[in-house]
């Protein structure tokens, strides 16, 4: 322990050597001012400094890939032509068989006053008659075979939406053609008996 008022000899210098002192480390040119070529990729901004001028911001160079639409193309309107063939051949055999049930009922007309027959019955007629009456019956058959035919196809039409209004006309002549022949039947039958008797 030192005495108080002994003047201590001073601390020898350390035994370790001391780091020498680095100089500062060299600041390094940019590549522009070392020589290098910038190597920037194409559609993205050249970093900034060196002076020079920015080029302006791009996503991309190439030209954007155009959308593809959900269909090909839009959907083609469908053709109305099987609603207006629908439509049409239910008008021809209407009025075909308007024209031919009237012919029948004249004929029915006559049996009846001619046979004295209070119903119609095709046993009492003669085979001339029964020939005649069968051969008038062809026409009226054919036509709402052919109207039957016209109203199918306005259906179809009608589902798959090609002549909608057209199928719908159809349809509604369809279903009034039977009834319209069935009046011009009863029409006939009465205006031949009607004529018959006057006469």
């Amino acid at each position: 322990m030192p005495q108080q008022g002994v003047p201590q000899p001073p601390y020898p210098p350390s035994a370790y050597p001391q780091a020498p002192a680095y100089p500062p480390a060299p600041a390094y040119p940019s590549g522009a001012a070392a020589g290098y070529p910038q190597t920037v990729p194409p559609g993205y901004p050249q970093a900034p400094g060196d002076g020079q001028a920015q080029a302006p911001w791009s996503v991309s160079a190439a030209p954007p890939a155009p959308l593809q639409p959900y269909y090909a193309e839009t959907k083609a309107k469908a053709s109305p032509t099987m609603g207006i063939v629908g439509v049409a051949i239910v008008l021809v055999s209407a009025i075909a068989g308007c024209v031919s049930t009237w012919m029948v009922g004249e004929l029915i007309g006559e049996f009846l006053l001619v046979y004295d027959m209070s119903d119609f019955s095709t046993t009492m007629l003669s085979e001339p008659d029964q020939a005649l009456f069968n051969t008038m019956l062809l026409p009226p058959m054919l036509a709402s075979a052919v109207g039957i035919a016209g109203l199918v196809l306005s259906i179809i039409a009608v589902v798959k939406n090609k002549g909608r209004a057209w199928g719908v006309t159809g349809i509604v002549l369809g279903v009034l053609a039977p009834i319209a022949m069935f009046i011009m039947y009863v029409a006939s039958v009465a205006a031949a008996v009607s004529a018959m008797l006057g006469g």
